[in-house]
């Protein structure tokens, strides 16, 4: 094979020679920045949205099956948890996701030593039966759908529709709750209520 044939063909009028797409890929900036830096130098800092979006920590936890709803939620009863199922097939799931990422955000940052809230999700996903059990077991007949869960003050998989009206009513009365002296009576009144 002519190489010189492969540098003037011009594939699909893009004006990019064959021969530059026949070239095997760059290697990943991380290690051209590690072999272009001299010893002397101090590591520069590189950084992206992708790389901090994967060093920073999310404040929901997984569950992939009912083993993991036993040591996050039953386990700790002295903690109020929400869980959210959603499946990726859903089209009002996708559309909250951001806003339950930032409500869960905000309120566990508000979070103190007397009063506790934690953020769990579940994927369902037809192909993990693990997740289906999880599913079946609290019973679960619509997504986006929430499990409040919160044992020292009674209350036991209490469920509610987190669509994107409930999820701001939800984020109110999680702030209300962590800011006055309300029992999670009073939280699940407000939540009743505004829903």
């Amino acid at each position: 094979c002519d190489k010189a044939a492969f540098a003037t063909l011009d594939v699909d009028a893009d004006r990019m020679p064959l021969s530059i797409l026949l070239e095997p890929p760059a290697p990943p900036l991380t290690e051209q920045l590690q072999t272009d830096m001299k010893p002397s130098q101090p590591p520069s800092r590189v950084t992206t949205t992708a790389s901090r979006a994967a060093t920073r920590s999310s404040p929901i936890t997984q569950l992939l099956n009912i083993q993991d709803y036993h040591r996050h939620v039953l386990n700790e009863p002295d903690q109020l948890c929400i869980i959210r199922f959603h499946a990726p097939w859903c089209q009002v799931c996708r559309t909250t996701n951001v806003s339950w990422e930032r409500m869960a955000s905000k309120i566990v940052k508000m979070n103190s030593s007397k009063r506790n809230i934690k953020f769990l999700s579940v994927s369902l996903d037809p192909k993990n039966e693990e997740v289906a059990e999880l599913k079946d077991m609290l019973q679960i007949e619509s997504v986006p759908q929430g499990i409040i869960h919160y044992a020292n003050e009674g209350l036991f998989g209490q469920k509610i529709h987190l669509n994107r009206k409930n999820l701001g009513i939800l984020k109110k009365q999680l702030e209300s709750y962590l800011t006055n002296d309300m029992g999670a009576d009073m939280f699940l009144y407000g939540l009743k209520k505004g829903m």
